[in-house]
């Protein structure tokens, strides 16, 4: 028996790779055998190797693999003496975000682990990084984090049984993305005044959460939605446009009858995710500004925001997330105008 190191192509996807809890144990582990039934690879923070010719003909690419984050948190791992004041040893939002587009696609017998079963990666994380950790997002990159959106098709009614705030990632079932910078400056809007998460459990503050909020101040605007519009075709409610991400136009003022943007359109189209499932019937709701992607050598910028729905006084859960896409500096200017303070559960 010989192992061979791994050339171009990828081994074939296992029942391993498609596991939660699987994820986080490839990570903390410095050495791996995995016995599949077309391959014995071994793995650790750099290599992969298989067992001699048994690597199947497809290709996959390596970021759905767990090595690659991996090799990323490998310097945690193999320099456990690291001092938390050491700035380099920080994970930083891209890593973190694609950790976590990797992880939530994968799947839980119990969908209450979708926090617990990252528990253990986070805990190290902790111990070195110089941030808070909130339910699945870090303090020092949360308005990156918070622009979240899942994918566009095959909604899911938002989970019965809480496991986080809904504007946490992990609060609905599925895999989630982010707006990428492609190079272009990330440029933060909203200002979080205030945040807290409380554990299930006290001894496990890193797991399972029974509470939580932020206290924002950021551009707000209230509108109103239109799903049957010309611009985002016919409503299906078993695979709605609204749903699925297209452009959806609203109208903005909480009459409808009048727009925040001086001497701009009384409506906008927007590209627009919910997180769970709506209702198919026009409605309202308040969007919130997150950032601003600037790309100054294309000229253009990106609104990035999240769609609101109040649920008390002042107070908001998270339905979904919008992109006002592609303005020069000009028309992006319409965005400009004062915020107001809200509290987010």
């Amino acid at each position: 028996m010989s192992l061979q190191e791994k050339g171009r192509e990828e081994s074939l996807k296992q029942p391993l790779d498609l596991r939660a809890w699987t994820f986080q144990e490839r990570i903390l582990s410095s050495r791996v055998i995995s016995y599949g039934p077309r391959t014995l690879k071994w793995s650790c923070a750099s290599k992969e190797y298989h067992l001699d010719d048994s690597l199947c003909a497809l290709t996959y690419q390596l970021a759905e693999y767990p090595s690659c984050i991996a090799q990323m948190m490998s310097r945690f791992i193999s320099n456990p003496g690291n001092s938390r004041e050491n700035s380099s040893d920080t994970i930083n939002a891209p890593d973190w975000l694609l950790f976590v587009l990797q992880y939530s696609a994968r799947k839980h017998s119990e969908p209450e682990d979708r926090l617990v079963a990252l528990s253990g990666v986070v805990q190290m994380l902790a111990s070195r990084k110089q941030s808070h950790y909130l339910a699945g997002l870090w303090r020092n990159n949360l308005i990156e984090e918070l622009g979240w959106y899942r994918r566009r098709r095959g909604y899911r009614a938002r989970p019965a049984k809480y496991r986080a705030p809904s504007w946490s990632w992990a609060s609905i079932d599925g895999q989630v993305y982010h707006h990428g910078t492609d190079g272009a400056d990330f440029i933060p809007v909203c200002d979080v005044v205030g945040c807290d998460v409380r554990p299930t459990n006290a001894d496990a503050p890193f797991g399972a959460v029974k509470s939580g909020w932020l206290l924002v101040h950021a551009p707000v605007m209230h509108g109103y939605y239109h799903p049957g519009d010309d611009e985002i075709g016919e409503y299906d409610s078993e695979d709605e446009s609204i749903n699925g991400g297209t452009q959806v136009r609203v109208t903005w003022g909480d009459t409808g009858s009048h727009s925040p943007f001086k001497n701009q359109p009384n409506s906008t189209l927007l590209e627009l995710i919910f997180d769970v499932k709506q209702e198919p019937r026009s409605t309202s709701a308040d969007f919130l500004v997150l950032s601003k992607i600037i790309d100054e050598e294309e000229d253009y910028t990106d609104i990035i925001g999240l769609v609101l729905k109040e649920v008390l006084n002042g107070t908001y859960e998270r339905i979904g997330w919008f992109k006002d896409g592609h303005h020069t500096a000009d028309t992006c200017r319409r965005w400009d105008f004062p915020g107001k303070r809200l509290k987010i559960i």
